[in-house]
C-alpha cells in the first residue's frame, strides 16, 4: 500500500531529461497520478515542485512540519496497521485497477 507524506522543506522535480534519459515507465506512472499535460511539464522542464503542489497534484497525501515528519509518519503508519487487512488490500487491489485503467 502506498503513501506518502513529505516535509515542508521537500523539494520534487523529475530530472531524467536533464541527465540525457527518458524513463517511459516512469512517465506511464506520472502521468496516471497527475495527467498529461503536468507529466509533461514536469517531464520537460525538470522543474522543481514546493511540498504544497506535490499536495495539489495528488502525488502524495499530507505535508508535515519537518521537526515533526518522523512522528507524523509512525502515526500515519499506525493508522493504517489498525485498519483491517482485507479492507486494505480490496481498496489497494481497487486502486491499481483503476491506475491501469487511466
Amino acid at each position: 500500500m502506498s503513501y506518502a507524506i513529505l516535509s515542508e522543506k521537500a523539494k520534487l522535480k523529475v530530472p531524467e531529461l536533464l541527465r540525457g534519459f527518458a524513463d517511459s515507465y516512469y512517465a506511464s506512472i506520472l502521468t496516471a497520478h497527475v495527467g498529461i499535460a503536468r507529466a509533461r511539464e514536469l517531464m520537460f522542464t525538470a522543474r522543481e515542485l514546493t511540498a504544497a503542489e506535490a499536495v495539489d497534484m495528488g502525488l502524495v497525501s499530507r505535508i508535515s512540519a519537518h521537526d515533526n515528519l518522523k512522528a507524523n509518519a509512525r502515526k500515519i503508519a499506525m493508522d493504517i496497521l489498525n485498519t483491517a487487512p482485507k479492507g486494505k488490500a480490496t481498496v489497494q487491489a481497487h486502486g491499481e485497477c483503476e491506475l491501469q485503467r487511466g
